[in-house]
């Protein structure tokens, strides 16, 4: 496999990828927040397992994984830190360019 397709599998093979996507899904509007250890707990309602060994090394791991979630998942993902009480993640599904680009046709369509 190329590199690219191995990066992609490991990618698509990592259960806190896994874990987001899905509660995505599940969400109504595409979007969701929790603090990690919340998404500790909905991986290991989702994936029935660990996703990481602890609720820092989790937060390491999504900051390694920003880039590919918004490449290969167009998930964007921030957090809001509360000083030692830790942060908020949030994850949403950034707007397909497509929709951008229908938002600029309409402009120019005559009223």
């Amino acid at each position: 496999a190329t590199l690219d397709a191995e990066l992609r599998r490991q990618h698509d093979s990592n259960p806190i990828v896994q874990t987001i996507r899905q509660l995505l899904a599940e969400s109504k509007d595409g979007k969701w927040s929790g603090s990690a250890s919340q998404l500790m707990a909905a991986g290991q309602r989702l994936c029935n397992q660990y996703i990481a060994p602890t609720t820092q090394k989790l937060g390491l791991s999504l900051k390694k994984l920003d880039a590919a979630l918004l490449d290969y998942d167009g998930i964007i993902h921030d957090s809001t830190s509360h000083g030692t009480a830790g942060s908020t993640h949030h994850f949403y599904r950034s707007a397909p360019s497509w929709m951008d680009e229908a938002e600029d046709q309409q402009e120019l369509l005559p009223m």
